[in-house]
């Protein structure tokens, strides 16, 4: 869980795709408080690429993840990273 304070009105600098109908993707950081959690948490950096999943409890559904993520309320976000493929396309 990466946990940040958005109770003074900050933003988190995120872009989201919510192509996903269960989650966010974060498709852009941008300054904000995620950038702040990655320099204090490099070993568990927010990227692009990361689904979040959860937020204060909310699940299961992208419009209601983004209203969650709009208040200006201490987040709690879950996320998942990506599987990556990869391949050997040199043959």
């Amino acid at each position: 869980f990466a946990v940040v304070d958005k109770s003074g009105g900050r933003t988190l600098g995120i872009n989201v795709d919510r192509k996903h109908r269960s989650s966010l993707l974060v498709d852009g950081i941008e300054t904000g408080l995620i950038q702040e959690w990655n320099q204090s948490h490099p070993t568990e950096e927010i990227k692009v690429g990361d689904l979040i999943v959860e937020v204060n409890g909310v699940v299961g559904d992208v419009s209601a993840l983004m209203e969650e993520c709009k208040r200006d309320t201490m987040l709690r976000l879950r996320l998942q990273r990506q599987a990556i493929m990869s391949c050997d396309c040199t043959e």
